[in-house]
């Protein structure tokens, strides 16, 4: 025998490897991970959603004091032209 197939018959000989279970581990912890993901993801959402409105009140009041700045600045600016 060659020396790789020497050795590749003591890996598949070894006890601690066992292939198939090991697979079947690792698609379990993907699932897992999936799901963790998925539960992540949904209270994401939820809070995105919980916090919309106070979000939009907030870009209105930022939106209500530049306007109330730039009527200010045109009003003085119409104080300057009229001497």
């Amino acid at each position: 025998m060659t020396r790789a197939q020497q050795t590749d018959a003591q890996e598949t000989k070894t006890p601690g490897l066992d292939i198939p279970a090991e697979l079947r581990r690792r698609e379990q912890r993907v699932a897992a991970l999936q799901r963790a993901r998925q539960v992540i993801e949904a209270r994401a959402r939820e809070l995105a959603v919980a916090q919309q409105p106070e979000y939009e009140a907030k870009v209105a009041a930022r939106q209500a004091q530049r306007a109330a700045a730039k009527a200010a600045r045109q009003r003085a600016c119409a104080a300057e032209r009229r001497p």
